[in-house]
C-alpha cells in the first residue's frame, strides 16, 4: 500500500475482528487516517499496526476505539516520522502486556498522554520511545514495569518525567541521560561516568536538571572562578570573562 494517501474507512465494521497486526503496515504515503467508527473491543493484537506509515500526520481513534482484550501493540507506531501526536486517551490496556518498541523513531513525536494507561500485568516499555527526538514530557506513574532497556535512549529534549516505583528501580537500562531533580524529595541525582543516569527505586515527578558549571585552568595560571549553580535545561547563560591564563593557549 506504498501509494495510498487517503482511506475511507467510514463502513468498516470491526466488531468481530480479532487481529489487526500489519493493517496498514508500509502505507509510506498515507498522511492522515480517521478510525473513529472502529470498535475493536475483541481485537488481541496490534503488533505493527502503523508500522513504517513514515509520513502520516494525524490518526483520529475516536472515543469508541476501546482496547480492552488487547494484549499486544508491539511496534504500533515505530517509524511514524511525521506523527506529532499520539491521542492514545481511549486505549484500555487493562490486559495490555507488550509494548515493545510501541513508538520507537517516531521522530516528530511531541505529545502523548498515558495517564490513562493501567496494565494489571507487568509490562514491557523496552525501546518504548527510543529515537523519539522531540518528546519532552512523559508519564509513567501507573506502570508496574517488566523490563525497561533502552525506553529513552535518543529523546534528546525529554525534560519532564513521572515515575512509577518499578520504573524508577529499573531507570539505569531505560538510557535516561544527564541530571535530574525529584520534585517531591528535592534529590539531585547526576549522570555517572558511563553517561545514564540513576535514581533510587523512588516514586515521583522529576525534571532535567538543574546543572552546574563548573571552570577548569586546566594547568594554567589565574584566579579560581566560582560556579555557576541552578542552570535549567535549555537555559541561555553568559558567561564571565576568563581569569585563565596558560602559555600558547587562549581561553574562551
Amino acid at each position: 500500500c506504498e501509494s495510498i494517501t487517503t482511506l475511507d474507512l467510514s463502513m468498516f465494521d470491526v466488531t468481530n475482528v480479532t487481529y489487526m497486526e500489519n493493517m496498514f503496515y508500509g502505507c509510506l504515503n498515507l498522511k492522515s487516517l480517521n478510525i473513529s467508527s472502529f470498535v475493536p473491543r475483541n481485537v488481541e493484537d496490534m503488533d505493527e499496526m502503523f508500522f513504517d506509515c513514515k509520513s502520516l500526520e494525524n490518526i483520529n481513534f475516536g472515543n469508541n476505539f476501546k482496547t480492552s482484550n488487547c494484549s499486544t501493540m508491539e511496534q504500533m507506531f515505530q517509524n511514524c516520522e511525521s506523527l506529532k501526536k499520539a491521542d492514545v486517551l481511549s486505549f484500555d490496556t487493562s490486559n495490555l502486556y507488550n509494548m515493545y518498541a510501541m513508538f520507537c523513531n517516531c521522530k516528530s513525536l511531541e505529545t502523548v498522554d498515558l495517564s490513562g494507561f493501567n496494565s494489571q500485568y507487568e509490562v514491557s516499555p523496552y525501546d518504548m520511545f527510543r529515537g523519539c527526538e522531540k518528546i519532552n514530557n512523559l508519564d509513567f506513574r501507573n506502570f508496574n514495569v517488566d523490563t525497561v532497556n533502552y525506553a529513552f535512549e535518543g529523546c534528546l529534549n525529554l525534560t519532564h518525567i513521572y515515575l512509577s516505583e518499578s520504573f524508577a528501580s529499573k531507570i539505569n537500562d531505560a538510557m535516561l541521560t544527564g541530571s535530574w531533580k525529584n520534585l517531591d524529595t528535592g534529590e539531585i541525582y547526576e549522570e555517572n561516568e558511563s553517561h545514564e543516569t540513576t535514581i533510587p527505586a523512588v516514586a515521583g515527578e522529576y525534571v532535567k536538571g538543574p546543572y552546574i558549571i563548573k571552570f577548569d585552568k586546566n594547568d594554567g595560571t589565574g584566579i579560581a572562578m566560582s560556579d555557576i549553580e541552578n542552570v535549567k535545561y535549555d537555559e541561555e547563560v553568559t558567561l564571565p570573562e576568563s581569569t585563565f591564563t596558560k602559555i600558547g593557549n587562549d581561553f574562551y
